[in-house]
């Protein structure tokens, strides 16, 4: 009798380690506020890949999302954080913020200028999306046997302390950076491009950066300004998105872009460490991407009259030939 009470005792022992073992008991849980696309699935990917065992991540759809029920949903879910994706994600955030005085914190990245874009806001903290020029000035410098001593730029006046912070590492490098400025607000911005990549070219640039700035590239600028002086010139490209590549546009030769699934591997360090300190993001700095992709257009190279040896393009993570 015994025996069969301790041989009870023993199996339900059994299946209640098992219950608990095999459940996702979760040290913490995130709401993730996320728009469409490949890239940004890519992001959350490598995000749920490598902590998704810890924390549990919960994705909310951006373009259904609110103020109101980003706090529904954080109150519903009992989320510790919110980890946002992209610009959009960004803003959504900062109202439901204002909303809500007992907000949960964030981590963000794939955005635009996040520094600029988290200004004045409390409580958040993130990785960069954009890789400095000179790292891309320096890559290309690698593979091409053409020289890389005069980058030319055009940017809004919003962009300018930006533009010096890139001017200062790429002095360290040898090249100078030379910028055109342009108003925030223009009636005329595809004519103002046109004029400052005359005024860039007259100085002698032997490159040109062209910096993520939607008033700035946009189907009518492309076409009637950057892919036709540009080309008309035959100069180097860089471009800081890889779809700014694509030989479609005729526009981007080189670009260096954060790897999208590594980037989510990052921020998963970063989540961890803010689970670490019980979801304190306060002493957490921004990064830098650490996982770079190198993305060159031969194609449209060759039309400009670049050509690079077989042996430099294997440090080129991906080579766009048609």
């Amino acid at each position: 009798m015994k025996s069969k009470m301790f041989e009870m005792r023993f199996k339900i022992l059994i299946a209640m380690l098992f219950v608990s073992f095999g459940s996702n008991a979760f040290d913490g849980r995130a709401l993730v506020l996320m728009p469409e696309g490949e890239a940004f699935n890519s992001v959350f990917n490598g995000l749920n890949d490598d902590i998704g065992e810890e924390v549990e991540f919960i994705a909310l759809n951006l373009e259904e999302a609110t103020a109101e029920s980003i706090q529904q949903e954080v109150q519903a879910t009992d989320a510790d954080a919110l980890v946002l994706l992209g610009n959009s994600a960004i803003r959504k955030y900062k109202e439901y913020q204002a909303l809500d005085d007992q907000y949960v914190p964030a981590i963000a990245t794939a955005s635009l200028y996040l520094d600029s874009d988290i200004e004045g806001m409390n409580d958040i903290t993130g990785i960069r999306y954009e890789i400095p020029l000179v790292t891309s000035a320096v890559s290309y410098r690698a593979l091409s046997e053409s020289p890389v001593t005069k980058i030319g730029v055009i940017h809004r006046e919003w962009m300018s302390q930006n533009i010096e912070e890139n001017r200062a590492y790429c002095d360290q490098e040898g090249i100078e950076l030379v910028s055109y400025v342009l108003p925030n607000e223009s009636s005329r911005m595809q004519s103002n491009i046109r004029k400052g990549l005359r005024k860039l070219i007259a100085q002698g640039v032997d490159m040109i950066w062209v910096v993520n700035d939607n008033a700035l590239v946009t189907p009518q600028t492309i076409q009637s300004s950057w892919t036709t002086i540009v080309g008309r010139h035959k100069l180097p490209v860089i471009v800081g998105i890889e779809a700014l590549a694509e030989s479609k546009l005729n526009m981007g030769t080189f670009a260096v872009v954060p790897d999208h699934y590594e980037l989510g591997v990052q921020l998963a360090d970063m989540v961890g460490t803010a689970l670490d300190e019980d979801w304190d993001v306060s002493d957490i700095k921004i990064e830098e991407p650490l996982s770079i992709i190198k993305v060159l257009n031969t194609r449209i190279s060759k039309k400009r009259g670049h050509t690079f040896s077989k042996e430099k393009l294997g440090s080129v993570g991906r080579v766009i030939e048609k």
